[in-house]
């Protein structure tokens, strides 16, 4: 969903009019009604409000879900051969291994 419509769904959800969520953010109605209309785009501060006020991430807001992305997935075994190393593993650790496993892979 769209931001502007997300927003949107999350006031009416609550019962809230336009000019009820301005003032919980502390900006002018017609700046929070064009959010809605999706003619402008709230700072980091103003997005960081919105998900306080509907009790929502910012990541919903951005219409994300949640998971991390770009982030290479780990080879199961490999995962599971450092682990074994040491139950004790720091992530940073954890990528050193998995980077050298990955790299005696493709090495044959």
């Amino acid at each position: 969903m769209e931001f502007n419509k997300l927003i949107e769904a999350l006031r009416e959800d609550k019962g809230w009019s336009k000019t009820y969520v301005a003032e919980k953010l502390g900006i002018k109605m017609q700046t929070y009604a064009n959010y809605e209309y999706g003619r402008r785009q709230p700072d980091f501060d103003i997005l960081s409000k919105l998900a306080g006020l509907y009790e929502v991430t910012t990541d919903y807001l951005l219409g994300r879900d949640g998971k991390e992305e770009n982030v290479p997935k780990i080879d199961k075994h490999a995962k599971l051969i450092a682990a074994h190393i040491d139950d004790d593993v720091s992530e940073e650790q954890m990528k050193q291994i998995t980077d050298f496993i990955d790299f005696l892979k493709n090495k044959k």
